[in-house]
């Protein structure tokens, strides 16, 4: 639908987007068919910028809808200030649009969103006489100095357009009734002054007044809130301005589960590369690797493809794994613990929590190895499958004596110590054998004599403070409270750092040692008396501690059973009194107490 502008300068014909902003269309049109426009002004032209009109001759700078009150913006997306020639509504902020409209003389995107643009310029006429209104010169407040308006309108806007013929000719019919009773009741008046706008202020008013047109306005303003637009045109609708809360939190948590899944994928890669640097060592001193029942088809061979298989995944930081079949060894723990790369907001309250406390660690990355001997108990632990093979473990010796005994790196000397019962009862001392960054911790001389063999040594060195500690033990780890806690029970820790591929080989000398050091502790580990009467002595003093705990507690309870019994016979006592005899009770009663204060304060002078 199109409509022509005959002014003093020429014609500008437009055409209005009836389906795109049906309701803003709609008064457009039906102030046209009203002949609303006819001799109104254009009062304020920018150059470059826009040229305003709509205010009819009795509201030099006021103007109202065709239903004498003011209207919601259609703000649609696809329609934008962004061309010569568009054809926008004026207003003075949201849903403060009358009958006062601009045309732009260029493209002016900072009113996009803000105005409602319902039409735009046809034809280079159109285009010409545009030309010639921004010639005019205007004053200091954009006045033209130049008289120009709208003389009248042509083309009918009831034809060729969605709006209902009736309806513009019911608001055509109103306007005019308003016309004619404001002049027999009310005779000549000055129009309504509205609110004075200033200059600066790109709008057409800051709040008309509305016609007294409006108490005879008969239209259904219902129809107004229906969808003006097909349900599939959800781009005119709404615009991505209106989801950006949404992109926010949908970015943010796109990259907690990118960070997440790069983090866990860095931390299984790095496991499975351990993993197979030491699979084969583990290969050639067990017959079953893994958490499996059975062992590989090809179980004589080692083979990278099977490291998936062996490994078992705690939590995306804590990784395990499992051997066993091997003489002298019941079977061997392998759990390697990583840096929280899939959380680094935990990673650093971590690691700043450990600057500020000391009973918190920081944030480190170690494989530890645990061998669990069978020290004699094969018949127990391993299935018999046939007599013979009953008849020759009969003459196997997996025993050895218990002690404690570490090489520890001096940077975990002391939180060792602290954590671990077992090494609180060794005294430490440096060997000049080894390495400046270890020391050894030992119950007795003669036992560091015997372990620290030159094949020890060599590996130690080689690994280049790759080592966290070598521990043998047959004492808990945490302090001991019952009888039942202090059974020896034999284990074999190594902790080691986590290396980079390219440091792999620091690792595996001390590794593949420690797998073979049960062998050496059945054949050497069997001590003098005089050695192994200090070992026990140091053991039998903590069972008798627990034992003299034990039986304080058991005094305690007994005094408390004690004192239960007098208040129950003090209770019974009282209730078989009259009240004056319970009186005279609790009086000497409260005597003896305060003979037996008297007493105790006079002992303690």
């Amino acid at each position: 639908m199109s409509v022509t502008l005959h002014t003093n300068y020429g014609d500008i014909k437009i055409e209005i987007f009836c389906e795109s902003v049906p309701k803003t269309a709609e008064n457009f049109l039906a102030l046209c068919a009203s002949s609303y426009y006819d001799n109104s002004q254009f009062h304020r032209l920018i150059p470059n910028f826009m040229v305003q009109t709509g205010a009819p001759p009795s509201m030099p700078k006021g103007g109202v809808s065709i239903w004498g009150e003011l209207f919601e913006d259609e703000i649609r997306p696809t329609l934008r200030h962004n061309a010569r020639g568009i054809v926008s509504m004026a207003n003075k902020g949201p849903a403060t649009n009358g009958s006062q409209f601009f045309i732009c003389f260029q493209k002016a995107q900072h009113l996009d969103g803000k105005n409602t643009v319902f039409g735009h310029v046809l034809g280079d006429e159109s285009f010409d006489t545009l030309a010639k209104i921004e010639e005019i010169e205007v004053d200091k407040k954009h006045r033209p100095k130049q008289e120009i308006k709208i003389n009248f309108q042509e083309d009918d806007p009831t034809n060729n357009c969605e709006i209902s013929p009736s309806r513009c000719q019911a608001t055509i019919n109103i306007v005019s009734m308003a016309a004619i009773i404001r002049s027999l009741f009310r005779g000549p008046q000055a129009s309504p002054s509205p609110v004075p706008v200033g200059d600066a202020d790109f709008a057409e008013f800051a709040g008309a007044v509305p016609v007294e047109a409006k108490s005879f306005l008969p239209i259904d303003t219902a129809s107004t809130s229906i969808p003006y637009t097909k349900w599939y045109n959800i781009h005119e609708r709404h615009s991505p301005s209106e989801f950006v809360q949404e992109a926010i939190i949908l970015s943010f948590l796109i990259v907690i589960i990118a960070i997440h899944l790069i983090g866990t994928g860095i931390n299984r890669k790095k496991v499975k590369n351990l993993i197979a640097a030491l699979g084969p060592s583990l290969h050639k001193e067990f017959g079953l690797l893994g958490f499996g029942i059975n062992p590989s088809e090809n179980s004589n061979k080692w083979n990278e493809e099977d490291v998936e298989d062996i490994i078992r995944e705690k939590s995306p930081s804590e990784f395990a794994s499992y051997a066993t079949g091997r003489q002298n060894i019941a079977f061997i723990d392998i759990n390697v613990t990583l840096l929280k790369r899939f959380s680094p907001l935990s990673l650093f309250v971590e690691a700043a929590m450990s600057v500020f406390f000391e009973s918190i660690a920081t944030p480190t990355e170690q494989l530890e190895a645990i061998i669990y001997p069978f020290d004699g108990k094969e018949t127990l632990l391993v299935p018999k499958t046939s007599s013979a093979t009953g008849e020759s473990r009969k003459h196997l010796k997996s025993t050895f004596d218990g002690f404690v005994w570490a090489i520890v790196n001096k940077d975990n000397l002391k939180n060792l110590r602290d954590d671990r019962y077992d090494l609180s009862l060794t005294s430490t001392k440096d060997s000049s054998k080894l390495p400046s960054w270890v020391t050894i911790m030992s119950e007795s001389p003669e036992i560091t004599e015997m372990l620290l063999t030159p094949e020890l040594i060599s590996t130690v060195e080689q690994s280049h403070e790759m080592l966290n500690y070598l521990i043998i033990t047959d004492q808990p780890i945490d302090q001991p409270v019952k009888l039942e806690d202090t059974v020896p029970k034999k284990r074999i820790y190594l902790g080691l750092k986590i290396p980079t591929p390219a440091e792999y080989n620091l690792i595996l000398p001390i590794f593949e040692y420690f797998l073979r050091l049960t062998d050496s502790l059945v054949q050497i580990a069997h001590f003098r008396p005089e050695v192994s009467r200090k070992v026990k002595g140091t053991r039998e003093d903590a069972i008798r501690k627990i034992l003299k705990s034990q039986e304080e507690q058991k005094v305690e309870e007994r005094n408390l059973e004690r004192e239960k019994a007098k208040r129950l016979k003090r209770d019974l006592e009282l209730k078989a009194l009259d009240s004056k005899a319970q009186k005279k009770y609790l009086e000497k009663e409260k005597e003896k107490e305060m003979r037996k204060s008297q007493k105790k304060h006079i002992q303690k002078r």
